[in-house]
């Protein structure tokens, strides 16, 4: 099996592919291409279902982002629904999240799902493949369902709902990077499901600078040895555009180092140059006789009577 490392133009999006030479170009775009979008909507709703699990459901249009005092003076009730639970910081959600038993449920769905989907499953070299993706949305799905059983409790705007019902959202609706964002960790996840212009109608498939013809087998491009690894990448067509960017040379964080360590030896090198202490000439180490002297057993203090 040849292993596909894909990327696209986010790098929170790359994961590992695994597929034979034989396969048509076609095939294997397709198979990219809804794996893409369905880790994508994954993603997207575990960071729904975990702000619906931490505040409560989302509020309506007109009281969205605003405090209770803001909310009186407009002669709007921000919480119908009693005193808040686990109020909101960013005021965008009820603060009314379900029981403790089944918001666990809901959280721990989340957590396996974005462990299992995270862009650092690569670092792992652990290939993703659609029933795994689409096992963790039958999943979180699930866990909803329990909190809100047929969706009861939940607003028809609410983001989670939508995405499950799959709907699509407005940009009023598609808050769940704000809401959820003291709670996103360090692998961006609400940035990276940001990305969705690849569709299953304008993806193409590109590598080393050269775009996969569809009617090809991938052994065209890639030989016949099955242990080949390899890197393409998966983007939308665009009239008039050429090949995708050329990757940097080194990463972020490499690039950070090197900086760093040119930094630290610029900074030696100047303190070299403004120290004129000269007084290490006088140490015994110094002396250009200390060989010799030592040779002929003179490295002692002689001392001389007359």
């Amino acid at each position: 099996m040849v292993l596909l490392h894909v990327k696209t133009a986010d790098d929170s999006n790359q994961f590992l592919f695994e597929v034979e030479t034989k396969e048509k170009v076609r095939d294997i775009m397709h198979e990219l291409t809804s794996l893409h979008l369905k880790r994508i909507q994954t993603l997207k709703l575990a960071d729904a279902a975990e702000a619906l699990a931490t505040y409560g459901p989302l509020r309506p249009e007109e009281t969205r982002g605003l405090t209770e005092e803001v909310a009186r003076l407009s002669n709007l009730n921000v919480y119908p629904d009693g005193p808040p639970t686990n109020p909101d910081p960013h005021f965008y959600r009820t603060g009314h999240p379900p029981p403790e038993e089944t918001k666990n449920v809901i959280l721990k769905a989340v957590e396996e799902a974005k462990e299992a989907l995270s862009h650092k499953q690569v670092l792992l070299k652990t290939c993703l493949s659609l029933q795994t993706v689409e096992e963790k949305l039958n999943t979180l799905k699930g866990a909803v369902q329990i909190a809100y059983p047929a969706f009861h409790g939940l607003p028809p705007y609410e983001p989670t709902r939508l995405i499950i019902e799959g709907k699509e959202m407005n940009d009023s609706q598609d808050i769940s990077h704000v809401s959820n964002a003291a709670a996103t960790d360090d692998e961006g996840t609400a940035a990276a499901v940001g990305v969705m212009s690849i569709t299953a109608e304008n993806a193409c498939l590109w590598w080393t600078g050269k775009q996969l013809q569809q009617e090809e087998p991938l052994s065209k491009y890639l030989g016949t040895n099955e242990k080949t690894k390899t890197v393409v990448r998966l983007q939308p067509k665009c009239a008039g555009k050429g090949p995708p960017v050329r990757e940097p040379r080194m990463d972020a964080e490499t690039h950070k180092a090197v900086l760093a360590y040119c930094h630290k030896r610029r900074q030696e090198e100047k303190a070299l140059e403004e120290d004129d202490d000269d007084s290490y000439l006088f140490s015994p180490w110094a002396n250009p006789k200390a060989l010799k002297e030592s040779l002929l057993g003179m490295s002692g203090q002689v001392k001389w009577r007359a």
